[in-house]
């Protein structure tokens, strides 16, 4: 199943990592709420997660990128940090309508659909065309979504 022990780590880090999403989503539409508004609590979501990048880039030291190096970054590389923004909005506002478990199927439909596209088509790395198994997986992960996401 897995190549390596360092690749079963990654698997189980990102696990968590996705695991923390819909608990993320809930305090940060608790934060909005306290705060008057999901515009304050998702700008002051970014501003922690940034301090807490900070604190990490002091404790790891990677090299200082050049000035150069800043500007040779293409354009289109800078949309990450919009894309991010979108979606902490997103859930900001839909966690308390929605609940957790229907947001983030949501959320789960749309990464797996745009990330199947992507590694089809070779976005950004080398192409790894949809075979069977990954269309079933999909076509099950959507079917489970429409489930949850059914009303009674």
């Amino acid at each position: 199943m897995f190549r390596s022990s360092a690749e079963a780590a990654l698997v189980a880090l990102v696990i968590v990592a996705g695991a923390l999403l819909p608990l993320q989503a809930l305090i940060n539409a608790r934060l909005g709420g306290a705060l008057g508004s999901p515009l304050w609590g998702a700008a002051a979501q970014n501003l922690i997660g940034a301090l807490g990048m900070i604190a990490i880039i002091m404790a790891l030291r990677p090299a200082t990128p050049s000035l150069a190096a800043v500007g040779a970054v293409p354009a289109w590389a800078w949309l990450g940090g919009l894309m991010g923004m979108v979606y902490v909005f997103s859930v900001l506002v839909a966690a308390p309508a929605l609940g957790a478990g229907r947001m983030m199927v949501c959320v789960i439909a749309g990464q797996m659909v745009c990330s199947i596209a992507l590694d089809h088509f070779g976005v950004l790395h080398e192409r790894r065309p949809i075979n069977f198994s990954t269309l079933a997986g999909a076509v099950l992960l959507l079917a489970g979504a429409a489930l949850v996401l059914r009303r009674e």
